[in-house]
Parts: structure tokens; sequence; C-alpha cells
């Protein structure tokens, strides 16, 4: 067992994460959080390319300003969370629910919008026209 907090842990995996991307995966950890409980986090301006959050519960988390480049965040629930400035370029949101999310002037270009709940969610300034759907 160890004797570090949660906010320590996180801290650690996300400074392995960080060099990860800095490196293009040579040194450092990929991220993965998936089915991890992290409601109300803090995640503001964090450096989230490429990590693996499906399933992910980030209830009321705080990912303003964050950089989720291709990040697989599929079946998570991201319940009014601030998204305000979030960055999900190619990211995969299949089947995410948004319900509530502030996403003003999120970046979500490329991003696959599959069963995605967006009800009362903010969508100010969020462009959608270049997004992935279900195929026809």
């Amino acid at each position: 067992m160890t004797d570090q907090t949660i906010e320590q842990q996180l801290a650690n995996v996300l400074a392995a994460h960080r060099e990860w991307v800095k490196t293009k995966g040579k040194t450092g950890v990929q991220l993965d959080l998936s089915s991890a409980f992290l409601t109300g986090a803090d995640l503001t301006s964090a450096n989230l390319t490429g990590a693996n959050l499906r399933r992910a519960n980030l209830r009321n988390a705080n990912l303003s300003g964050a950089f989720m480049l291709s990040a697989n965040l599929s079946m998570a629930n991201l319940t009014n969370g601030n998204l305000s400035g979030l960055n999900l370029r190619g990211a995969n949101l299949s089947n995410v629910n948004l319900t509530g999310a502030d996403m003003t002037s999120a970046t979500v270009s490329g991003a696959t919008l599959i069963d995605v709940n967006l009800f009362s969610a903010n969508l100010t300034g969020v462009n959608l026209s270049a997004t992935k759907g279900p195929e026809r």
C-alpha cells in the first residue's frame, strides 16, 4: 500500500504521460485511466494527448484548457464538467455523456461523435462541422 494521496498519484502518472507525449512514446508512459473514478478532478490545462480515459467517471471535473488530442473518451461520463477551451481534436467521444457540460470554445474538429449525450451542454463557440459521426 502506498502513502501517496490520490492527488500525488495522479500528478505522478500525468508527469510520466507528459514525458511520453514529449518524446513521442520513446520514454515515459501513456496515460491509461480507463474506468477511473475522477469525479471533481482538476485537470486544468493538462496535456492528455493520446490518453485512454475509456469509461472514466469525470463528472464535475475541470478540464478547461486541457489538450486531449486523439484521446479515447468512449463511454466516459463528463456530466457537468468544465470543458471550456478543451482541445478534443481527433478524440473518440463515442457514447460519451456530456449532459450539462460547459464546452464553450472547445475544439472538436476531427473528433468521433457517435451516440453522444449533449443534453443541456453549452456548445457556444464549438464548431461541429469537421466531426465524424456514424457511417450511413
